[in-house]
């Protein structure tokens, strides 16, 4: 018995060359998802996702590789030109922050216990 039911109403899910999302699993997704680990991959046979970032996140062998962005122990966070919502995200490509930080009382909202 199976318990896949195909709903037709839904439209398939659409994957941009280049979008990245967050994902939990212990194990590598399958194709055509690659983690964003920085590794160097093939200009050839990712022609298209090389076409959309290029050597933004690194040059691999400056010949037939290009580095995937590397995520790890990051939080990706989107460029806000106008700093509204995010102070100093106003360029692509940065990287900054500490891995660890202690709170101080001053940054705790008001709070009773």
């Amino acid at each position: 018995m199976s318990h896949i039911v195909e709903t037709p109403i839904i439209p398939p899910p659409t994957i941009l060359t280049g979008e990245i999302r967050l994902y939990a699993g212990e194990q590598p997704p399958e194709l055509p998802w690659i983690i964003c680990d920085g590794t160097p991959i093939s200009r050839i046979v990712y022609q298209r996702l090389f076409g959309i970032i290029g050597t933004r996140y690194g040059t691999g062998d400056d010949v037939t590789t290009f580095n995937l962005p590397d995520f790890r122990g990051r939080q990706p966070i989107g460029v806000d030109t106008l700093q509204i919502r995010v102070n100093h995200a106003t360029q692509r490509d940065l990287s900054g922050g500490k891995t660890t930080h202690t709170l101080t009382v001053e940054q705790l909202p008001a709070h009773k216990h």
